[in-house]
């Protein structure tokens, strides 16, 4: 399936949809420290995302484009596990069921992260520049057949080796270099005025 999918993208050809697939929406089953989610610092043990709902992760999905804007949530927020004292930078949300080429068929996902101070939804969130926010490349994975008797494994276990699945950090985004040109015009105004002062 995985063949049959990257060759009709390859050709442009965009899949009619003719069946489902469930995945588990989780980063957990012995992750190594590059597929933990982290708050601030990257690949900080003590940086881990805490357990709680301070801090929340969402399920995005396409059928057939890795492009971030053709990526729809699927499914609701969740926390992280353990409590608001425990780091473990694991999420566990459960299984998901998308709407896949065929039955089982895999995809491209992504897990987006954010401060829940800041908004019920990722987008909320990253309209204001004081939120914390994340997300996980996008990446490949294989979903289960809901008509098999296979197990739902989780987004580590599915997904491709050519394209898998990658922690992240959830932090304040820096600023663009376009607004720190812009602040640093501003900045020297003031001084620029009193060198060259009205005669």
């Amino acid at each position: 399936m995985r063949t049959s999918l990257a060759f009709l993208i390859a050709l442009g050809i965009s899949p009619i949809l003719h069946g489902q697939g469930i995945v588990n929406f989780t980063n957990g089953g012995n992750p190594s420290p590059e597929q933990k989610v982290y708050i601030d610092d990257w690949l900080n043990p003590s940086a881990l995302a805490p357990g709680g709902q301070r801090f929340l992760v969402a399920l995005y999905f396409s059928p057939n484009s890795d492009s971030e804007s053709s990526l729809t949530q699927t499914g609701s927020a969740v926390g992280f596990i353990g409590t608001s004292d425990e780091r473990t930078g694991i999420f566990f949300g459960g299984g998901r069921t998308v709407a896949t080429v065929s039955p089982g068929a895999s995809g491209f996902f992504q897990v987006k992260g954010w401060e829940a101070a800041y908004g019920a939804t990722y987008e909320e969130a990253v309209a204001n520049p004081r939120a914390r926010v994340g997300k996980s490349p996008v990446f490949m994975a294989d979903t289960t057949n809901p008509d098999s008797t296979e197990p739902v494994y989780g987004l580590i276990a599915n997904s491709h080796p050519d394209r898998p699945f990658r922690g992240f950090v959830i932090a304040v985004p820096e600023p663009s270099t376009t607004i720190l040109v812009l602040a640093g015009i501003v900045a020297a105004v003031p001084f620029l005025v009193r060198k060259h002062p009205k005669r």
